[in-house]
């Protein structure tokens, strides 16, 4: 077979400014999400010379990021930090990755015993009809940023495990899921499975994260099992697409 002459492959000067404006995007945003970023490195200079990309290149990238609403730009002032991106992994709440500017918060908005979907009481094996549903928020000042439902079997003392819940959240001394389960429940956590989904968002959850009805947000679905691999906490969560990265880890046996 013989073999063919290299190609030369010739990039429109307009495509090859779009490519690498969306290159720089791509690095700001990670370098934002890495908290490697602070509010007093969003000069066009400083991070022409850091990640070797061109001024027109950075300031088309900043330009992008400031109409998502991530950073302000201000003549005479400069640019700063106006959001957060949101770190969340597998086995870890919630983490601001904002530059420093502050810390999530949760904010408790239902703690009640709830008449369950079938496929909750299906999830968690319950032979009656209700369950109890804890539900929250993770705010960044007044930002909404993501809602949580917890559903769990009636059969746990319902005062008891809303009381050790805001203890839990309050204490950020927790930071795996096994941790949170065990001091939650009483028990050692089996195993977790997790769906991710890219969803619209209905008109219940945009009111909640203040979002417009129909905006990409993420659906997270977890079922917690204990060591006998029984369903015992079934978790839903909404996070706003814009403000959220999910992180997943793997590690050699």
């Amino acid at each position: 077979m013989q073999e063919s002459d290299p190609i030369d492959l010739v990039v429109p000067h307009e495509l090859a400014a779009q490519k690498s404006s969306l290159r720089a995007y791509v690095a700001i945003r990670s370098a934002m999400r890495e908290g490697v970023m602070r509010a007093l490195d969003i000069d066009d200079r400083a991070l022409s010379r850091s990640l070797n990309f061109t001024r027109s290149a950075i300031r088309s990238a900043l330009t992008t990021l400031s109409s998502e609403g991530f950073i302000q730009r201000k003549q005479r002032v400069g640019t700063t930090f106006d959001a957060a991106l949101f770190d969340s992994n597998d086995d870890r709440a919630v983490n601001a990755r904002d530059g420093g500017a502050g810390q999530v918060r949760i904010v408790t908005t239902a703690m009640e015993t709830v008449i369950a979907p079938p496929w909750v009481r299906e999830c968690l094996g319950i032979e009656g009809k209700y369950a109890l549903l804890y539900e929250c928020m993770s705010m960044m000042g007044d930002e909404p940023i993501s809602v949580q439902l917890n559903y769990y079997p009636p059969d746990f003392d319902s005062v008891a495990l809303f009381s050790r819940g805001l203890e839990i959240d309050e204490d950020d001394s927790y930071e795996t899921l096994a941790e949170r389960f065990r001091a939650l429940l009483g028990q050692d956590m089996g195993r977790v499975s997790t769906a991710i989904e890219a969803v619209a968002c209905d008109a219940q959850v945009a009111t909640l994260l203040n979002v417009a009805e129909g905006a990409p947000i993420l659906l997270r679905e977890y079922h917690l099992r204990d060591v006998n691999d029984r369903v015992l906490v079934l978790s839903y969560s909404y996070a706003r697409g814009d403000r959220v990265t999910v992180r997943t880890e793997s590690h050699a046996s």
